[in-house]
């Protein structure tokens, strides 16, 4: 039963409602700024106010999705927790584009693991008010799974692993080509900075 927790997860993570609101105001989030379908490209193309409401729709899908999963038991949780963030990512609706997942990884943790998703708090503020929030990701994806496994217990460890492994995965790769020439130089930047060299 908990196997469909992973199923109501990566349908709930796979509605692209910042791309909804990107079309909504004239603009196809993949084919502008960035290519990301996610609030901060939303921003950039149609303004703060709309990508506000992009941001609460993707963190309602993540806690509806944990707290859906949840109701098959602690595995439920964590599968749904890792299907919305695999289904925001690689959405069918878009042909397996989708956003970086940073914001349902994070909203489903606050369910399945609330104390060490807010350990890493402090990192993604500090990235965040010096402008290098796409270099604290990273960091704070290492932190996540042992605070969570330190104050909330196995569950929380195995979804905050999980979650930092897709989400890293989504940074590297997502549905973007790898160019063939400078690899190391790609995979670093996209990595570290979450852009193309």
């Amino acid at each position: 039963m908990a196997l469909l927790g992973l199923g109501v997860g990566y349908l709930l993570g796979s509605m692209p409602s910042t791309w909804l609101l990107g079309r909504w105001r004239g603009v196809d989030l993949r084919r502008s700024g960035t290519g990301n379908v996610g609030s901060s490209n939303l921003a950039r193309s149609s303004g703060l106010w709309i990508a506000v409401v992009g941001f609460f729709l993707d963190a309602a899908k993540g806690v509806a999705a944990a707290l859906l999963g949840g109701m098959w038991g602690d595995a439920g949780g964590v599968l749904a927790g890792w299907g919305v963030v695999a289904g925001h990512g690689w959405s069918p609706w878009l042909r397996f584009v989708g956003g970086r997942s940073q914001t349902v990884a994070l909203s489903a943790g606050a369910v399945i693991a609330p104390w060490g998703t807010l350990a890493i708090l402090p990192i993604l503020g500090v990235g965040f008010f010096s402008r290098r929030l796409a270099l604290s990701w990273p960091v704070a994806v290492v932190v996540w799974p042992v605070a969570s496994g330190l104050v909330d217990g196995a569950a929380g460890a195995v979804y905050a692993a999980g979650a930092a492994v897709l989400t890293l995965l989504l940074r590297l790769i997502g549905s973007r080509q790898m160019p063939r020439h400078a690899l190391r130089r790609a995979w670093r930047s996209r990595l570290l900075y979450d852009r193309e060299e």
